[in-house]
């Protein structure tokens, strides 16, 4: 067979599908008391619905015969298709529909990951590729195409942050069938049961613009213009951002008035944002420069496409609100209380410190010194150290190859150094003046503890303080922290030094994309575990874990404190005074 090229594929594909929905129309035409199928698709666009379908009901839906019609057409009618159209649908019939998470993209080939049945592919998507970011996720089918998998049909995304409210009810109701079908398999599950996979998407949807009433119903006309506006000259990720924070503000703010967001010329704008601060809405100066930028924008929009005249002093007002902008945190003084720790924590580590967390605890100390003799200066766009100086300390302590070859390279890029700059300010060991790091009242009493004490109020600060959304810079709401004991047990559970496949031993009943990729990089580094991550480019690789003496030791005070509801006494007190001056 000769070399295919994409349009070539494409065009044996369509030729399948064509005559595929040919054959199921024919069908239903000789066919006689056929029910009505309640099908579950968010009716935004006609088009896309359809497809939706037609996909679905080509490949799930079960005739009173017991076979689906793709099984149907190649038995009834072999002739009517060549080789490679039969290669695609026998293809295409293994294939269920699924959350699919991106989690590379090298050219034409995207490499994603099934949320549901926990599998790795790689796609050949030479036009999507072109347009989706890295940690977008597609609701859709992963089929082989002749050559490469694809995905089937036209694809669905999902918000970032409704990924974990899918999942959850997703996991939910395959328990709920598991209690009466014991043996059934998630890939059984979605092709069997897909129309509830279907329901549930729609509804995640529909929860995101809040589909209740006919003002729900102009919320989602509206974002839907703006967002097409803003399609014309912005990235997909910014795009959502922009949606996200309106949807944000509707809901904290504008749904008890009754309000859409075409009211925002109702309201007091520097209100909103002043409730919206101390209500802890926006806890910092990071996100009150988002929902600035959102807002500006939004309401610029409004006053050159909709009423000038209408919207003119609600942009006036925003404007001197971005003028103003930093005279909405003031900085407090903290309370002066000792460095806290959960101490359930001393013995063990003291007992079972290793090479790892020493020389952990020696970069820090590295980290600090850095600051010490560096005129270390912050951005004023995200808060966060500049690019040079995250070179120089990348360098000195990660030897990150990314950041080497990298020219943009932002500080939550670097998470061991994003992770000492956070700690370090939640603790005053450093503190932020005049744009510049500098040490702070702590430091000299964090220098004075011996070392099991500092890696202990490391731990203590991931596990009990630190958020692990923020940390991660998620832009949806994470729930995996409150799972934190559930996942914990899990590693708690294994023999020091012994290798096991992470898939095998990790919490399953939610997705734990921040503890996998962030706080595992965080433990690994600190001598608890030791963690390889699977090779996209290896046949059945798999990523492994093992845990080390000092981690079996620290996962079971961690564990153990679910039930002691260990607190960092006062800690909180001190961080809340400290988000007002962030």
């Amino acid at each position: 067979m000769k070399k295919l090229d994409y349009e070539q594929i494409m065009s044996i594909q369509e030729s399948a599908t064509k005559k595929l929905l040919n054959y199921i129309d024919t069908f239903f035409q000789r066919e006689n008391n056929i029910k009505t199928i309640p099908f579950y698709y968010p009716d935004f666009d006609e088009r896309r619905t359809s497809t939706a379908f037609n996909v679905w009901i080509s490949l799930d839906y079960i005739t009173k015969y017991g076979k689906n019609f793709i099984e149907h057409f190649i038995e009834d009618s072999p002739d009517k298709l060549n080789d490679l159209e039969k290669e695609i649908l026998l293809e295409r019939n293994k294939s269920h529909i699924s959350l699919y998470e991106i989690k590379n993209i090298k050219d034409d080939l995207m490499y994603v990951k099934d949320l549901l049945c926990n599998k790795h592919h790689i796609v050949w998507e030479p036009e999507l590729s072109k347009i989706v970011d890295k940690s977008e996720l597609i609701f859709g089918r992963v089929s082989k195409v002749i050559i490469y998998e694809k995905f089937v049909g036209d694809i669905s995304f999902l918000p970032d942050f409704s990924k974990n409210t899918f999942l959850e009810k997703i996991f939910l109701d395959y328990e709920s069938i598991k209690d009466k079908e014991n043996n059934i398999l998630m890939e059984e599950y979605l092709r069997k049961y897909s129309l509830n996979v279907y329901k549930i998407y729609t509804d995640c949807i529909y929860d995101v613009l809040g589909f209740n009433d006919e003002n729900d119903i102009q919320l989602a006309e509206e974002l839907d213009e703006f967002e097409s506006f803003l399609e014309k000259d912005l990235t997909k990720s910014t795009v959502n951002k922009h949606i996200k924070n309106l949807i944000d503000i509707y809901e904290y703010y504008l749904f008890d008035l009754d309000y859409t967001l075409y009211d925002l010329d109702k309201i007091n704008l520097n209100r909103l944002i002043k409730e919206g601060i101390f209500d802890d809405f926006i806890p910092s100066k990071t996100k009150l420069n988002s929902y600035i930028a959102t807002l500006k924008k939004y309401i610029k929009f409004l006053k050159d496409e909709k009423n000038k005249k209408r919207y003119e002093k609600s942009y006036e007002e925003m404007l001197t609100i971005s003028k103003k902008r930093d005279e909405y945190f003031k900085p407090a003084k903290p309370i002066n209380m000792p460095l806290y720790w959960d101490k359930n924590l001393d013995q063990p580590i003291k007992d079972n410190l290793n090479k790892e967390a020493i020389e952990f605890l020696n970069n820090y100390e590295k980290y600090l010194f850095y600051i010490r003799n560096n005129n270390v200066t912050i951005s004023k766009k995200n808060k966060y150290m500049e690019n040079k100086y995250l070179l120089d300390l990348n360098n000195l302590i990660t030897q990150d190859m990314m950041a080497k070859t990298t020219k943009n390279i932002v500080q939550t890029d670097l998470p061991l150094i994003h992770l000492f700059y956070n700690f370090s300010l939640c603790n005053y060991i450093l503190t932020i003046n005049k744009n510049r790091i500098i040490p702070y009242e702590k430091e000299s009493e964090y220098i004075e503890l011996k070392r099991f004490e500092k890696l202990a109020l490391f731990i203590d600060y991931i596990w009990n303080i630190m958020s692990w959304e923020k940390f991660a810079g998620a832009d949806y709401k994470s729930i995996e922290q409150d799972y934190k004991f559930n996942i914990i047990d899990n590693l708690s559970n294994l023999t020091p030094d012994m290798i096991y496949n992470y898939d095998d031993i990790k919490y399953i009943y939610i997705d734990t994309p921040i503890f996998d990729e962030k706080i595992i990089y965080l433990f690994e580094n600190m001598g608890l575990l030791t963690f390889k991550e699977a090779s996209y480019f290896k046949e059945n690789s798999v990523s492994t874990i093992s845990i080390t003496n000092l981690g079996k030791a620290v996962f079971n005070i961690l564990k153990e404190n679910k039930n002691k509801n260990v607190k960092n006494i006062g800690k909180i007190i001190d961080l809340n005074k400290w988000k007002k001056s962030k």
